[in-house]
């Protein structure tokens, strides 16, 4: 066990540098999942914070734990004319193939949130839906109080132990991203990606992951590239 100060700034920014000794510096928005929320660390010790040691930006972090890149990007169209930002740093997962995916979401024992997240349709239209068993039960119970949603995580662990914690993504690493859902994704991810792009405009968006594990690092490197992102 060790000691932590976390601050959460306006709107639900982790850092929100509106201040006058910021004026004239480079406005650096930060969007991104667990890896930029930083629950485990300091406020001083994360990786956008050093950045600003390095660099002379003004930092605006937002960050939420299981964010899918669809969610990273409604963020950003909410607050992108607000903040108005000189560039965009976009933090990326390997998992957040699965996020972006309810197919895959309901086969993982890994990195589903099993909770309610809206998901993109291959023709643009967004859908909400609860990943898991029983979805519409889990719903409709989470929706009134936290017990259930605890005692739902419990047996989503039981059933991963009965299951010997096997999980989707480690079907997709041992066919190296042969799998029908995963392509699936990559193309949903490829269209969240031009979205994201759209809405920035002339804004350029860097974009870095989390973790190098394949076949999920490359195939972020490419969908970066072809939507025109900074890797």
């Amino acid at each position: 066990p060790y000691d932590v100060q976390i601050m959460m700034g306006r709107w639900g920014f982790r850092s929100f540098d509106d201040l006058p000794q910021d004026v004239g510096k480079t406005r650096l928005m930060v969007i991104g999942d667990s890896f930029t929320q930083a629950l485990e660390v300091s406020d001083d010790q994360a990786y956008w914070p050093v950045l600003k040691k390095k660099m002379p930006v003004a930092l605006y972090v937002y960050g939420v734990i299981g964010y899918g890149n669809l969610q990273e990007g409604m963020i950003l169209d909410e607050y992108l004319d607000l903040v108005k930002p000189d560039a965009v740093l976009l933090q990326l997962c390997s998992n957040d193939f699965i996020n972006n995916s309810l197919e895959l979401e309901n086969t993982s024992f890994i990195n589903s949130q099993r909770q309610r997240r809206p998901y993109l349709k291959e023709n643009g239209e967004i859908f909400y839906a609860t990943p898991g068993t029983v979805p519409a039960l889990r719903t409709a119970l989470t929706r009134y109080s936290r017990v259930f949603g605890f005692l739902f995580h419990r047996f989503d662990l039981a059933q991963a132990r009965w299951r010997g914690y096997k999980s989707v993504e480690l079907e997709i690493e041992r066919k190296n991203g042969e799998v029908r859902e995963y392509k699936k994704s990559l193309r949903t991810t490829a269209l969240i990606f031009r979205k994201i792009k759209e809405r920035c405009g002339n804004v350029p968006v860097y974009a870095f992951v989390a973790d190098p594990t394949p076949p999920f690092y490359e195939d972020f490197r490419k969908l970066c590239a072809d939507a025109g992102f900074i890797f």
